[in-house]
């Protein structure tokens, strides 16, 4: 009777000790797959969407997100900081735009469609969304042929 005994002991001990771990260990959840979305907004004086050493940044730019994640709208906005760049975070996978207010005095070079429109994953991070602009008085005084080969004088 000892052995019948001691295998019972030996079932319980193990039961327990697997209650136990499911009692006093919580389940993690998986983490919300999150990403991000990052650019500059800088004064493209050479039109080549490039940001070069000799260029400025622009900080103080408003910029806008918006899309649709898993049918919930959404809608943000930053402001660039001095040195030209912005971010958002806590993307879910969807679609979005990001657009940019347009600083006084400056035409707006790029992105010529206006904003950038993509689809995000949900994770990982978008960069290089950059926004440019000449200034107004340099359009005007100062032609440039841009790469495209189309004359800057607006």
């Amino acid at each position: 009777m000892g052995s019948v005994l001691r295998a019972a002991v030996h079932r319980w001990s193990a039961a327990g000790v697997l209650a136990a771990v499911f009692l006093f260990c919580p389940v993690v959840p998986a983490l919300a797959q999150t990403g991000s979305v990052a650019g500059t907004a800088f004064e493209d004086v050479d039109c080549d969407g490039v940001f070069d050493a000799d260029e400025s940044a622009l900080g103080s730019v408003k910029i806008y997100l918006r899309g649709q994640a898993g049918g919930v709208p959404t809608l943000d906005s930053a402001t660039t900081g001095t040195d030209g760049t912005y971010s958002f975070g806590g993307l879910s996978a969807g679609d979005y735009d990001v657009s940019s207010a347009v600083p006084a005095g400056y035409v707006q070079r790029g992105p010529f469609s206006v904003d950038y429109r993509f689809a995000h994953a949900g994770s990982g991070s978008l960069t290089g969304m950059d926004f440019t602009f000449r200034a107004a008085a340099a359009c005007d005084t100062l032609p440039t042929t841009c790469t495209a080969g189309v004359a800057d004088d607006f």
